[in-house]
């Protein structure tokens, strides 16, 4: 089984170490970074989760937050100063866990919940794109059967028959078919 490292990253160097000494009796493999050093550090271990912690939000933190989410790995957030406008002034805990520093924890318990919370977010994320797709490609569908049945006098049933014939024909999906039609109307509109 591969040892994933543990990223430890704060605006306190002090800090930073005692998380780091704290995650090292759980974690084989504890790497400490700066922000400057984190994508690098990122690009080295893709795998890694990352575990920062932060006086209050700032520029540095959201950077921080944003490249783990570009990245797509486990992020938790510790705030050292945690108050109602820590949730304002950092993007919505979309992906990774934003906790106070006051948290006492077993930090094993804490990468797991963070791997949890990011990979519901990386399915989230895949199955709403997938659902953009589907609503794409029934515009496709919707816009070609409405130029069939407009053009050859069509019912709708017959215009997406013709839809699904070409699509089996070609080998294509009948959205893909759809789009080239609509494009080939518009080429031939245009001559």
């Amino acid at each position: 089984m591969s040892v994933i490292p543990i990223i430890v990253c704060s605006d306190n160097p002090s800090e930073q170490s005692k998380i780091a000494r704290c995650v090292a009796f759980d974690q084989e493999h504890v790497i400490e970074s700066s922000y400057e050093q984190l994508e690098r550090c990122l690009e080295s271990y893709p795998t890694a989760t990352v575990i920062t912690s932060w006086l209050t939000p700032c520029a540095e933190l959201r950077a921080t937050i944003k490249i783990s989410s570009s990245k797509s790995v486990p992020l938790i957030v510790f705030i050292r100063k945690f108050n109602l406008n820590t949730f304002n002034n950092l993007p919505d805990p979309d992906g990774y866990l934003l906790l106070p520093s006051s948290v006492d924890c077993d930090f094993n318990t804490w990468v797991n919940r963070a791997k949890q919370v990011r990979e519901k977010q990386i399915e989230l994320t895949s199955e709403i794109a997938h659902l953009e797709q589907k609503l794409e490609d029934k515009k496709w569908v919707d816009r070609a059967k409405g130029l069939l049945q407009k053009f050859h006098n069509l019912s709708e049933e017959q215009a997406y028959g013709m839809l699904r014939k070409a699509a089996m024909e070609q080998s294509l999906s009948i959205a893909q078919v759809s789009e080239n039609l609509i494009a080939a109307l518009q080429k031939s509109e245009q001559s």
